[in-house]
């Protein structure tokens, strides 16, 4: 576990003397402050009333973001920098303008001369659909960040990790949640031993749910015959069945996580030749996430 302490040149900086010149020593802990991203690729954080930034820019054609695996990129304050900044006001707006704002102003400020930043992207694709990831099935990820042998039961070309409706009766995996506790997996209307998420037969009357839709609707939870209180996918007596060609759109999401580590080699320099020491930088995570919405195939 690393020690951390609170980082603020205003607090508890310590100075000495070498024969390099002075150097403070302290660690920088923005560990309590979101992430933010500018452009092609400038992140910062802000701390302390936003009276504190540390801003990492990489102009680089790479698509940082999405590009997954782990990538290296030296800090030279030239094309790549690191920077820690006090300021005399909030600078909550500093950041993502196309011109320099003159307030608040840079009290002080601290540069990486040389060093490295680490940067690892994963990629977690999810359907939000009431059943953990890992307990659908996902297999085992590979270099790309896929999972080649996640199951598909419904063999719509959507793995299950993913597919919100996971037996493919038209009916989202989330709905099929019939007593209302918050996990479809416990719920099996016929006592098959399948749950009714996995089911593409609900009741077990040897209609498959997606076709006990007698209004075309796309939607067989609100089809009821004459008198029935319950729909007619999850009564085993009724057996109507129509036609049904289609599936209903489905949504995923895909959320790109970038962990930033700067090396342990980093120290920062100020315009009057204070060097700043650290243990460890711990810049953090930048996410992103993307809503995927597709009909698969039927």
């Amino acid at each position: 576990m690393h020690m951390k302490k609170i980082f603020s040149l205003l607090l508890i900086t310590l100075l000495f003397s070498c024969d390099d010149g002075e150097i403070a020593v302290a660690d920088i802990d923005f560990s309590d402050s979101d992430v933010q991203l500018c452009g092609e690729y400038l992140f910062y954080k802000l701390r302390n009333s936003s009276t504190e930034s540390l801003s990492l820019y990489i102009p680089t054609n790479n698509n940082i973001i999405r590009e997954i695996g782990e990538s290296t990129y030296t800090i030279n304050n030239s094309t790549n920098s690191l920077v820690y900044r006090v300021y005399n006001g909030n600078a909550a707006n500093y950041f993502c303008n196309e011109f320099q704002p003159t307030d608040p102003t840079v009290v002080s400020e601290w540069v990486v001369l040389s060093g490295t930043v680490t940067i690892t992207t994963t990629l977690q694709e999810d359907d939000n659909d009431g059943v953990p990831f890992e307990n659908e099935q996902p297999g085992v990820i590979d270099e790309n960040g896929e999972y080649p042998d996640a199951l598909d039961t419904d063999e719509d070309g959507i793995p299950n990790y993913k597919d919100f409706d996971d037996d493919g009766d038209n009916i989202p995996t989330i709905d099929e949640d019939i007593d209302g506790d918050g996990d479809p997996t416990n719920d099996d209307t016929d006592g098959d031993g399948t749950p009714n998420y996995l089911d593409a037969d609900d009741d077990g009357d040897g209609v498959d749910t997606i076709y006990e839709d007698i209004n075309g609707n796309l939607d067989p939870t609100d089809d009821y015959e004459a008198g029935n209180d319950t729909q007619n996918y999850l009564l085993a007596s009724e057996t109507t069945a129509v036609s049904i060609t289609q599936y209903i759109e489905h949504t995923y999401y895909s959320t790109y996580l970038n962990y930033i580590v700067p090396g342990a080699d980093i120290s920062f320099t100020s315009d009057e030749g204070v060097e700043l020491r650290l243990d460890l930088v711990e810049f953090g995570t930048y996410s992103e996430t993307e809503t995927i919405e597709e009909t698969p195939e039927f």
